[in-house]
C-alpha cells in the first residue's frame, strides 16, 4: 500500500511538472512572438520601399579589401532595441527583425546581428534555440531564398546552400585564433568561399546548428 501511495505521489508530481513546463513553454512562446511582431511593425511602417542590394562575394575579397570596405549596418531604435533590419525566409513564411550585437541583452528575444555586412559578404545572425525563432529553421532546405533588408530598405537576397548541425568541440577548435570572418562549416569542416550569409543558434551547450546562404544569382 506505501508503495503505491509513493507511486501516484510520484507520477502527480511527474504530471504537474509536465504541464507546468508545458504552461512556460507556451508563455514563453507568446513571449517571443509578441516581441518580434511587434518591433516588425514599427520596422515596416518606417523602412523606405525597398531598393535592391548588391551582396559581395567573399571569394572576390582578399582580408585587406574587406577590412577597407567594412560598414557598419545602419540603425532604428525600436522599443528600446536598436534594430538594423528584417530577415525573411519566404518558402517558411518566417520574418524576423534582427537587432544589433548591442542589444543582445536577457530581454532581448530577436536575432542578432553578430558581425558583418551584406554589402561586404560576411553578415553573421545569431538566434536561439526556440520553435518561435531559429529553432524552425531546422526544416530548411537547400535552395530556399532568403532576404535581409536594411532599415534604409536596402534588400539583399540569398539562396541556402547548406545547413549542418557542429558539436561545439569542433565549433571551438574551428574558431580558435580566429576573431573574425564566417564560421567554418561542412562535413570536412572546410570553408565555403562562397558564403555570404551564415545563421546559427546554440542547442544546449553540446551543438549549433547552422544554415549557410550565398548569393542569390537570380536576384544579385
Amino acid at each position: 500500500m506505501i508503495l503505491l501511495l509513493l507511486a501516484l505521489v510520484l507520477a502527480g508530481s511527474g504530471i504537474y511538472l509536465y504541464r507546468r513546463e508545458m504552461q512556460e513553454q507556451a508563455a514563453g512562446a507568446v513571449l517571443v512572438r509578441s516581441q518580434n511582431e511587434s518591433v516588425l511593425s514599427v520596422m515596416t511602417s518606417l523602412i523606405p520601399e525597398e531598393t535592391a542590394g548588391t551582396v559581395a562575394s567573399a571569394v572576390k575579397q582578399s582580408d585587406q579589401e574587406k577590412e577597407r570596405a567594412a560598414q557598419t549596418l545602419p540603425m532604428l531604435e525600436i522599443d528600446g532595441f536598436s534594430c538594423v533590419g528584417i530577415l525573411t525566409f519566404e518558402k517558411q513564411k518566417l520574418t524576423w527583425a534582427v537587432v544589433n550585437i548591442e542589444s543582445d541583452t536577457e530581454d532581448c528575444y530577436l536575432p542578432v546581428a553578430v558581425s558583418g555586412h551584406p554589402a561586404d559578404g560576411d553578415l553573421i545572425i545569431r538566434g536561439f534555440d526556440h520553435k518561435e525563432q531559429f529553432a524552425a529553421l531546422q526544416k530548411t532546405e537547400p535552395g530556399e531564398r532568403v532576404t535581409f533588408r536594411d532599415i534604409n530598405g536596402v534588400t539583399y537576397h540569398y539562396a541556402v546552400t547548406d545547413t549542418v548541425k557542429l558539436d561545439q568541440e569542433q565549433v571551438r577548435k574551428t574558431l580558435a585564433g580566429q576573431s573574425t570572418g564566417l564560421i567554418l562549416t561542412g562535413e570536412a569542416m572546410r570553408r565555403t568561399d562562397d558564403i555570404a550569409l551564415q545563421l546559427y543558434y546554440e542547442i544546449g551547450e553540446k551543438y549549433r546548428f547552422v544554415v549557410d546562404c550565398c548569393p542569390d544569382r537570380t536576384e544579385n
